[in-house]
């Protein structure tokens, strides 16, 4: 018989705190692959991206895509990108795909 798992509630003790600058640092490399994975999906363009990463330089952009693993991604920027892979988890764990395997323009 398999165990069964809960899943806590947020409480202020739980939370992951984005304010931290270690934690941001530990976090910034798999969000961004995260994320880059989600806007290939969504055939997002730069400009689209952008948008979504609150407005970023192109250059910026270009810097997180080509290096990762060294960037550590601002409060505003985790959150951002914390969202997306939220919504698409819901979609996921729902039994639909379709979020991800489809253009969220149509």
């Amino acid at each position: 018989m398999s165990e069964r798992q809960t899943i806590e509630s947020p409480t202020p003790d739980n939370l992951v705190a984005l304010s931290s600058l270690e934690t941001r640092r530990a976090l910034s490399p798999s969000a961004l692959r995260g994320f880059f994975d989600i806007a290939r999906e969504w055939r997002l363009d730069d400009n689209q991206m952008r948008v979504l990463l609150g407005g970023i330089a192109p250059s910026t952009l270009h810097a997180w895509r080509r290096s990762p693993d060294t960037r550590v991604l601002s409060q505003d920027a985790i959150t951002r990108i914390s969202l997306l892979g939220g919504h698409g988890l819901a979609h996921l764990l729902r039994g639909s795909r379709r979020l991800l395997d489809n253009d969220p323009k149509r």
